[in-house]
């Protein structure tokens, strides 16, 4: 039955910017959490020309909810989040999830602001706490939801290391909010590779075939990096790995400036592990630019799209968290990456035919692309770039200092 009195759940997801588990369950979490990845990417690829998007955020916050709800609300988040096994192992499976994710470059953090006065059930407190890993804490909503909004942004602005300040603008939350989730996720690496700033030159980076923008090129010389081209995509795939053990950037450029549209409405999640599955290592020189991208976006419309309805409705039903009647109200996601020369601060068929391809020696990435950055084959961040900061907007990142090695 519907809720008209329903009081909404602001849900904010920031991201800056899943191995684990064993056996069926660590297949399972990864081919739901990059299945996942794909459709998202997809969902907001007409959001604004640069796009960047962290799956993985979203998708701890969304399992947490579905752990709150019931009925068509539970069913529905689980389609979308590819769920299709029992709870048991699923929530197994995210606390391993989470945990693996943790190392010395990227943090991710969860944690559920609750009404004072509101009276969350003990068995969804334990399932936040002890399998995704997600603190809890009281604030006033109802009486001063202004304090509550500036203590919110604060904890967002601690786990970001300032990077995301003020996220929630004045009014956004009302003392009609009774739950915020909060995600923080934050990558800092270091190339294994580092790009040699001697080699860096102003380039031009063609956004079409009719537009050109001057940037700041970065190149690394004679590197020996997995490579590949694809026939099936029109595209290069190149690999560029971080110094820390696991986590890597990979790239897929199209052949034709304006081919950017084409090759993401067929790219796909099999396709994609497909063909990067035939990275080989080559000798090679990559040209790429210094880029930087902040994108915020609110997913709830996206979400419903997808298939989840009826949790921003009347009708929601998260009678496992608490027994007020609570519907999500909002889901923001705030991303931002920096590259730069010292690293990133974010069908079968029974006939085939084999073709040789003569690979080139040199990827120029002067013309759109998507990237995503991976920790083994675990879909971190997924994005693309159309248009690079110019040099007029160039800014810089500062490292930690430590030895800046090539590696050969």
């Amino acid at each position: 039955m519907a809720r008209s009195d329903a009081p909404p759940i602001a849900v904010f997801i920031i991201a800056l910017l899943c191995t684990g588990c064993t056996g069926k369950i660590e297949q399972f979490m990864s081919e739901s959490t990059n299945q996942f990845a794909f459709d998202l990417y997809k969902a907001v690829q007409s959001h604004s020309e640069n796009v960047v998007v962290s799956p993985i955020s979203l998708q701890i916050i969304l399992a947490l909810m579905q752990q709150g709800a019931r009925n068509t609300t539970t069913a529905e988040i689980a389609g979308v989040l590819q769920h299709s096994v029992p709870n048991a192992l699923l929530l197994e499976g995210y606390k391993s999830l989470i945990t693996d994710l943790r190392s010395p470059v990227l943090k991710i953090v969860t944690k559920m602001f609750i009404e004072k006065t509101s009276k969350v059930f003990p068995d969804f407190q334990s399932i936040a706490s002890n399998y995704f890993l997600s603190e809890i804490r009281g604030l006033d909503f109802k009486g001063n939801p202004e304090g509550s909004r500036v203590k919110i942004n604060d904890w967002i602005e601690e786990h970001t290391y300032d990077k995301i300040k003020d996220l929630f603008p004045s009014g956004s939350l009302t003392s009609s909010t009774r739950l915020v989730l909060a995600n923080a996720v934050y990558l800092k690496a270091l190339w294994k590779y580092p790009f040699d700033k001697m080699f860096t030159r102003e380039g031009q980076f063609f956004i079409s075939s009719d537009e050109v923008v001057t940037v700041q090129m970065m190149a690394l010389v004679q590197e020996s990096l997995p490579h590949m081209y694809s026939i099936k995509l029109k595209s290069q795939m190149i690999e560029l790995p971080y110094k820390e053990e696991g986590y890597r950037m990979v790239i897929i450029l199209p052949d034709d400036y304006n081919g950017l549209a084409a090759l993401e409405s067929k790219l796909t999640y099999t396709d994609f592990f497909t063909e990067a599955s035939k990275l080989v290592r080559k000798e090679i020189d990559v040209f790429l630019p210094r880029f930087k991208v902040e994108e915020s976006m609110d997913l709830a419309e996206i979400l419903r799209k997808m298939g989840m309805p009826t949790a921003f409705s009347n009708s929601a039903d998260f009678s496992r968290i608490s027994n007020e009647a609570l519907k999500i109200d909002k889901v923001i996601q705030k991303a931002l990456i920096e590259v730069t020369e010292e690293g990133t601060e974010v069908a079968i068929g029974s006939a085939f035919s084999v073709q040789l391809v003569s690979l080139p020696r040199r990827v120029r990435c002067n013309h759109p692309f998507i990237y995503m950055i991976l920790k083994g084959n675990t879909i971190l961040f997924v994005g693309r770039l159309l248009r690079p900061m110019s040099q007029a907007e160039k800014t810089r990142i500062v490292f930690p200092e430590e030895p800046m090695s090539r590696f050969v």
